[in-house]
C-alpha cells in the first residue's frame, strides 16, 4: 500500500484539484488558488495521517454539497478515494474528521468563501447576466440568540417585547449575485 505522507505538496495540490474540480467545462477549476490550498495545508498541526487539512477540507465541501449533510458521507467518501488509489481504507468512525474540521483555519475558510465566490462571480457567462448586467439581490433574515446577559446587552430585545418575555434578535441583510449566488 502507499503512504500518502510520501506525496509531495504540489502532487497533493494537483490531486486536491483533481479530485473535487473534475469538470473542466465548469468555472470550479481555478475557483480556489494554489496558493490558498497550499496555505490551508501548511496551517495548524497534522494529527490524522488520513485526514491532513487537504483531505479534511475536500471531506468538508463534499459533506457540505452532498445532499445529507453527513459527516458519515464525507468519511465514506474519503474512503472510497483512498482504496480506489490503493492506500489504506480510513475507519468509518466520523470523530477524526470532525476533530479535524475544527482545527482548519477559519480566516483560510473565510478567504476560500470569499475567494471562490469573486472568481465565480467574474466569469460568469454572458448568458446568466440580466440584459447584459450583474444584477444583485438584497436579502434579510433574522437569528434568534440564546437569553443571555452579554447578548441581551449586544443584541437588545425589540422595544414593543416586554422585558424578560423574550430573546435577542440577530439582523442579517446580505447581497446575492442573481447570476451566481455569491454572497458579497
Amino acid at each position: 500500500m502507499k503512504n500518502s505522507s510520501r506525496l509531495s505538496l504540489r502532487l497533493q495540490i494537483r490531486s486536491f484539484k483533481n479530485a473535487f474540480f473534475q469538470l473542466n467545462d465548469l468555472p470550479f477549476k481555478g475557483l480556489l488558488p494554489d496558493s490558498l490550498i497550499e496555505a490551508i495545508h501548511q496551517s495548524g498541526d497534522v494529527r490524522s495521517t488520513v485526514f491532513t487539512p487537504l483531505v479534511t477540507l475536500r471531506a468538508f465541501l463534499f459533506q457540505v454539497l452532498c445532499s445529507t449533510g453527513a459527516c458519515k458521507e464525507a468519511v465514506a467518501h474519503i474512503m472510497i478515494e483512498r482504496i480506489s488509489l490503493d492506500y489504506n481504507a480510513n475507519s468509518m468512525n466520523t470523530g477524526p474528521y470532525c476533530k479535524a474540521r475544527l482545527r482548519l483555519q477559519l480566516p483560510h475558510l473565510e478567504e476560500a468563501v470569499k475567494s471562490s465566490g469573486q472568481v465565480l462571480h467574474e466569469q460568469a457567462s454572458k448568458d446568466w447576466l440580466w440584459n447584459g448586467y450583474r444584477v444583485m439581490l438584497v436579502d434579510g433574515t433574522t437569528l434568534l440568540m440564546p437569553d443571555t446577559e452579554s447578548n441581551q446587552k449586544t443584541y437588545p430585545q425589540q422595544s414593543v417585547q416586554k422585558p424578560g418575555l423574550g430573546f435577542p434578535i440577530v439582523r442579517l441583510v446580505g447581497l446575492l449575485s442573481l447570476a451566481t449566488g455569491k454572497l458579497c
